[in-house]
């Protein structure tokens, strides 16, 4: 790659090359299975692998408020999904601070994690129809509960739509590259809020996305013309 001369740029005319904008649209990730749960919790709350097991294990046996824990894969039993509204209805009841987050999600919309034939032994780690107290949990069996039945509602939401944009431009014999994106529709995004490392976890990230820089970019066209400030 040729180096840049960096005096030569300043105060360089620079023009628009080409801008390219399109929408990309991006599903809720899979239902959890254990390994991707404590990587969840790892990257979320700094929680060991034995954390995040021992927490999921009380759930389970204790307060049965989700299905069996130590399960390696990520789809559902076509035969569950009519249960869906009856884990809905439990989970409001269990708090209902949960009631706006579960008004976003269509139980009638089959999501793709149902699919029996890609189930192993056991399913993916999902909450159960048992009505239980949320905020009395115990603080990391609350945040794995909390981690499972948000990634499970978000199964029933739309895709999150996003408008990415790359700018290609030219100065001083040199080419350049500028991409942003901005949200058009925050999808199944809504289920999470305002927190990024909850609805966008590491381990999850689209390849794509993470190169791309999340700056708005101003309205340009091809031909528009400016001057290199830096």
């Amino acid at each position: 790659m040729k180096k840049v001369n960096s005096s030569a740029l300043k105060s360089a005319p620079i023009t628009v090359a080409n801008v390219k904008t399109r929408e990309t649209s991006k599903k809720a990730p899979m239902p959890f299975d254990m390994t991707s749960l404590q990587q969840y919790c790892s990257n979320r709350w700094g929680y060991s692998a034995s954390k995040t097991l021992k927490a999921a294990q009380e759930l389970y046996e204790t307060h049965t408020l989700i299905t069996y824990p130590r399960s390696d894969c990520k789809y559902l039993p076509d035969s569950q999904f009519s249960q869906v509204q009856n884990i809905f209805n439990a989970l409001v009841e269990g708090d209902q601070a949960l009631a706006d987050k579960i008004a976003l999600a269509d139980s009638s919309k089959k999501p793709l994690a149902y699919n029996t034939s890609k189930v192993s032994a056991h399913h993916a780690i999902i909450p159960t129809t048992k009505v239980g107290d949320f905020n009395s949990l115990p603080e990391a069996e609350r945040n794995v509960f909390d981690a499972v039945r948000l990634r499970f509602v978000a199964q029933f939401c739309d895709a999150q739509v996003t408008k990415v944009t790359k700018i290609n431009l030219e100065s001083a014999g040199q080419k350049f590259l500028a991409s942003g994106s901005i949200p058009v529709s925050p999808g199944w995004t809504a289920v999470y809020g305002n927190d990024p490392e909850a609805c966008d976890p590491k381990d999850d990230k689209d390849e794509e996305e993470d190169q791309a820089d999340k700056q708005q970019l101003p309205p340009l066209q091809a031909g528009d013309q400016g001057t290199v400030a830096d």
